[in-house]
């Protein structure tokens, strides 16, 4: 039973790594359209509250928007994002990924 758990728990992560996600901006930005859903002027304005609301809290919120997550799990897919692109204090672990998904 335990390498039965152990093998989907290995199938679960391997799913997960072959997710791919967009590579993170550089210059790093906490609002990120993939999905091209916000104007520039919502991008913005959201922007600068969010920087404004880290600098203030140390908490940091990243919006992300992607047309579909495909075959894979939301929360694993914001998870990934939230680790790839370092979201948050390590430290503190204070970081949050706002996922969106439009198509799904």
């Amino acid at each position: 039973m335990k390498k039965l758990l152990l093998s989907v728990f290995l199938l679960m992560s391997f799913a997960v790594i072959a997710q791919k996600t967009e590579p993170k901006p550089n210059p790093p930005r906490l609002v990120n359209d993939f999905a091209h859903v916000l104007t520039p002027d919502q991008v913005e304005t959201l922007e600068r509250k969010l920087v404004a609301y880290n600098d203030s809290t140390s908490t940091q919120i990243a919006v992300i928007t992607v047309k579909t997550t495909g075959d894979y799990d939301i929360q694993q897919v914001a998870l990934k994002y939230l680790r790839e692109w370092g979201i948050g204090n390590a430290k503190t672990n204070n970081g949050i990924v706002l996922l969106a998904a439009i198509q799904d």
